[in-house]
């Protein structure tokens, strides 16, 4: 089997290739490809020293190389993994900074910055997806390049790649913390999830075969314990609200339902120290790569954990194996909607529970998401599909409408100053506008 990781400069891909070498048994790697950019040239070195030690370490015998050439490293995949951020963390610190400057919620996925995150990956995206079609068309592509919700759509409905699934670390970070809320194993915890990227809620929770979903809203009621991730304030909701919902909210909807207090306690951080999230997790980042530098080294470092996106590559990893050994055991992927959920169009992608085996993820049934989360899942993913659109027709007002339009914009007239702002300082990597 040959895997390819583009985007492998990354300091999550420790987490990933640990992820391969415990299922190496059942994958039978022979070939394992990381592909990067030049700028990443240095990352990806002390990327490439740190696998070869891990794989090693196990006595592996995998053919292991590095390329800036995406196409030969593409040739004869069975699985490609993308991973990228355009422009770094510098512009993530941007995507957040600006929108608090102007009193508005600065976060790299969602709003604003998700907004402007997605117009500087979105082309590139497209590249590698069409790459894939023509050079190794019977590979699948696991995404987790942010937003994930809508690069996948943006893929499935434009590239003429199809074989693609999105995939994020939220899902299998609530069914972790609630396993642990319950004190049994991760196998004895199951989770129906459905809605969309970063917008998911936990519909039914089974605990060895028992519904638990209003006791663990209980349980969370009573502040017993709190569900949250490295990269989000944890924050306790109005008892009365969480047990009317009657689901598991993911910790992104506080963004939305708590919007007054992530504000205050963001532009508190921010006011205090002029950093956001994206500059702690820069430090976190320079720290991690001094220490995969250590010749010693040849495991995954404890630290990396404090990124914001622990666990995300052990889900790409049994993902990767439940395609190929045809597993037809469950994962929550992003994937094109069909009729599961039905107050949403069915070429929209979602988020949600789905068997997966060799023939790619058959969701599970949905049939509408309950109606306390319908009418924002809809004006969430109108404003995802507006941006899409105007995407590909390059139209810039368009894009600027999705933006008004948005849950976390509050004013036209903030929208204008933001985006205009924002599009200026991430002009670089922008040209796809200008072609």
């Amino acid at each position: 089997m040959k895997i390819v990781i583009i985007g492998a400069g990354s300091s999550y891909t420790p987490e990933l290739i640990e992820g391969l070498i415990k299922r190496n048994d059942e994958l039978n790697i022979n070939e394992l490809v990381l592909v990067d950019i030049k700028t990443g040239e240095s990352k990806l070195d002390i990327i490439f020293d740190l696998t070869k030690r891990m794989v090693l370490k196990v006595n592996l015998d995998w053919k292991i190389t590095k390329t800036f050439d995406r196409i030969e490293a593409i040739k004869g995949a069975n699985f490609v993994m993308t991973q990228i951020r355009v422009g770094g963390l510098d512009a993530r610190i941007i995507d957040e900074k600006i929108p608090l400057s102007h009193g508005e919620l600065g976060q790299e996925t969602n709003g604003a910055g998700g907004l402007f995150k997605f117009l500087r990956t979105a082309p590139t995206m497209l590249e590698i997806s069409n790459e894939i079609a023509e050079y190794a068309p019977d590979a699948w592509m696991l995404n987790f390049t942010n937003p994930a919700g809508m690069i996948s759509e943006l893929l499935i409905r434009y590239s003429n790649h199809k074989k693609i699934i999105g995939l994020c670390n939220v899902p299998i970070n609530l069914r972790i913390q609630v396993a642990k809320m319950w004190d049994v194993t991760l196998e004895e915890t199951d989770i129906d999830f459905a809605g969309l990227n970063h917008f998911v809620a936990g519909l039914k929770i089974m605990i060895k075969g028992e519904d638990k979903t209003q006791a663990t809203i209980k349980k969370l009621v009573k502040k017993d314990v709190d569900i949250t991730m490295n990269n989000i304030i944890p924050l306790y909701a109005d008892p009365l609200f969480l047990t009317e919902m009657k689901v598991l909210l993911c910790p992104y909807h506080r963004y939305y339902f708590m919007y007054d207090d992530m504000l205050k306690k963001q532009l508190e951080d921010f006011n205090e120290t002029g950093t956001t999230r994206a500059t702690t997790v820069k430090a976190i980042e320079k720290t991690l790569f001094e220490k995969y530098q250590d010749p010693n080294l040849d495991i995954k470092p404890p630290e990396l954990q404090e990124r914001g996106g622990a666990y995300y590559s052990d889900v790409a990893c049994e993902l990767l194996l439940q395609i190929h050994i045809d597993k037809k055991t469950v994962s929550t992927v992003n994937i094109l909607n069909g009729d599961t959920i039905k107050s949403l169009p069915a070429d929209s992608v979602i988020e949600v529970s789905a068997y997966i085996g060799k023939e790619g993820p058959v969701a599970k049934d949905v049939g509408d998401l309950p109606e306390q989360l319908k009418g924002y899942t809809q004006h969430l993913k109108s404003f995802e599909r507006l941006v899409i659109n105007g995407f590909m027709e390059k139209n810039l007002d368009k894009i600027f409408l999705a933006l008004t339009i948005n849950p976390l914009t509050k004013s036209v007239r903030n929208a204008r100053i933001v985006f205009d702002e924002l599009y200026d300082a991430h002009k670089p990597f922008l040209t796809y506008f200008d072609e």
